[in-house]
Parts: structure tokens; sequence; C-alpha cells
């Protein structure tokens, strides 16, 4: 596909997620509203009908955007990306670039990135202070 999440266009993706969620679930809230009104009407079957086809989809969008936000909410407070939390990358190693929740989340939302600026030798010299031999190649 050659489009990823990265670290230029993440923080317009997790408001995009905010969003969405916000939006569903004013949509969900509105087709029930719906429902209701239509249980009214004359041609109840016909509304009832395509307000609960609206009301799945929708809910099933909420789901997966809620599901995917709870998961950048992980990784942004773990200093991860997608792939290296899928590779595990950082599994049994320090991770040079985790500051603690408060400070990723700081840094998340700050302009400046070059935080993120740390080299090999410094993975290196952090996991062999804490006592972990698996260092990656990067």
């Amino acid at each position: 596909m050659g489009n990823c999440i990265g670290r230029r266009n993440r923080g317009r993706f997790v408001v995009f997620l905010i969003m969405m969620v916000i939006l569903g679930v004013r949509n969900l809230l509105w087709g029930i509203e719906n429902i209701a009104s239509a249980m009214e009407a004359s041609d109840y079957f016909y509304q009832t009908c395509s307000v609960i086809f609206v009301l799945l989809t929708m809910g099933l969008t909420v789901l997966v955007c809620f599901c995917l936000l709870l998961a950048q909410i992980m990784l942004i407070s773990k200093a991860q990306t997608t792939a290296e939390f899928i590779r595990r990358y950082w599994d049994g190693v320090v991770n040079p670039y985790d500051e603690g929740c408060l400070h990723n989340w700081i840094g998340f939302w700050s302009k400046d990135r070059s935080y993120r600026n740390v080299s090999f030798e410094d993975i290196k010299y952090l996991s062999e202070e804490s006592g972990n031999v698996k260092i990656h190649d990067i």
C-alpha cells in the first residue's frame, strides 16, 4: 500500500479517531431516537428496517474506531510504533524512547520531536546497563 501512520500524521490520526467515535455515538443516539419516532408512523416496517441497518453499520464503525483509538492510546503511552508492537521489538530490551506515560503524551502533542533522535550506541548502553544482552540492529 505504501501508506502508514507515521510520526508526522499520527496526531491527526488520533484526532480523527476521537472525532469518529464522538460522531458515531451521536449518530447512534440519533438512530435510537428515530426508531422511537418511527414506531408512531404508518410505514413502521420500512422506516424501522432502514434505521436498524444504519444503527448496525454505525455501531460497527464506532466499535472499530474505538478499538483503534484504544490501541493508539496504548502505543503512545508506551512510546512504541505499531510495527514495534507487532514485532515485539522492545521485549526484553529497555525502550530508550519511553519516558513514562505523562512525558510520552507531552512529547506526542508537542511540536519538538527531537527527543526521538536516539543513536544505536545509546540503545546498546541502556541495554547493557539494564543487564539485557538482546540488542537489535537498527
